[in-house]
């Protein structure tokens, strides 16, 4: 009888981020389902780890051990997998790590062990960076990456073994709209990487609301699940909040205040694609405003999963006025057919 495989987690991603936190664990608990984990969490907070509900004997706090016990079963014969992190991979070269990355990847390849990224979004790169990551994908046993315009791009660089694989958090549960939603708040949560990307944020709201809400009675709420989103939260209510009541919700308040307040909303207006993922899952309307360029992995994602209608681009002027109110929820039935398809491509995967 075939051992079940052994998975070593190599914990690294942005620990102050609350969607990074349920995606990672989300990964964990599928991957709990076929085979043993263990997790790599040195330099990790403990709040961090705490949140990604671990079972007794799978946190590995030193480095050394770690990678000890990923030779051992090596050596064993057993079917070994280096996970990498779900998440958006991008960015410049950091030249010394990639080059030690490139050939602890290459060693690790020699061995038998076999290199995976799931869930992932890629590129774009700068030259010296997309040469260094063909080199490490060539080491690798499988790119699972989430949205077509993240595939399109390693196959136009010759990335091999990339192939789609769903976004982690269409594995959370999902809920219908809550009675009385109607009535609450409208959530915004942006980020924006300059006075120009929210100034055009600003306007498309504030044209939205002017058209849903003259008299700006309705409350608004601004959600951060990310620390450095809040100060994007903060100018922005000062630009479109008139006379309207605002509250504030963020990672600190703790996943379930997040997720109640995407419940109880009259709906979610955002750019960040974990507080668009996390507000579908719990039955709100979301709203997408994107730009065409600089929002490319919502819109890829969202228009393979047929969410494409929740897509509004803030350069269109004419698209903004289009979003209908009162706004209606998502399918839940999206969730289930995407999480289907998730675990279809992770077994497709594990049986090679």
């Amino acid at each position: 009888m075939m051992r079940r495989p052994r998975f070593f987690y190599l914990l690294r991603t942005q620990y102050e981020n609350l969607g990074d936190r349920i995606i990672n664990r989300e990964c964990l608990a599928l991957l709990r389902g076929y085979g043993t984990v263990r997790v790599n969490v040195v330099g990790v907070p403990q709040d961090f780890v705490a949140g990604l509900s671990l079972s007794p004997g799978e946190a590995c706090a030193a480095g050394g051990t770690f990678y000890r016990e990923l030779f051992a079963a090596r050596r064993a014969g057993e079917v070994v997998y280096l996970v990498l992190v779900p998440g958006a991979v991008m960015g410049a070269a950091q030249f010394v790590r990639q080059t030690v990355l490139v050939v602890g990847y290459a060693a690790l390849k020699a061995l038998g062990v076999r290199i995976i990224r799931i869930g992932a979004s890629l590129g774009p790169f700068t030259p010296l960076r997309l040469q260094m990551e063909r080199w490490k994908a060539r080491m690798m046993a499988f790119i699972g990456l989430r949205d077509r315009r993240s595939l399109d791009y390693a196959r136009e660089h010759g990335f091999p073994n990339a192939a789609p694989f769903r976004d982690f958090a269409f594995m959370l549960p999902t809920q219908l709209r809550r009675t009385g939603a109607e009535g609450g708040p409208l959530v915004l949560s942006f980020r924006a990487e300059d006075s120009d990307e929210l100034d055009a944020i600003a306007v498309s709201i504030s044209r939205f609301l002017a058209r849903i809400d003259p008299e700006a009675t309705r409350p608004l709420t601004i959600a951060s699940q990310v620390e450095r989103d809040r100060l994007t939260g903060r100018a922005l209510a000062a630009r479109v909040a008139g006379g309207r009541p605002v509250g504030y919700l963020d990672a600190a308040d703790g996943e379930p205040a997040l997720f109640d307040g995407y419940a109880g909303s009259a709906g979610v207006l955002s750019n960040r694609l974990h507080v668009l993922m996390f507000a579908l899952s719990v039955g709100a309307p979301v709203r997408g405003l994107v730009h065409p360029t600089r929002n490319r992995k919502i819109i890829g994602l969202f228009e393979d999963a047929g969410l494409g209608d929740r897509l509004v681009k803030i350069t269109d002027p004419d698209a903004v006025d289009a979003v209908p109110w009162p706004d209606r929820p998502a399918d839940p039935a999206i969730f289930s057919t995407e999480r289907r398809a998730l675990v279809e491509a992770f077994e497709t995967m594990v049986a090679r």
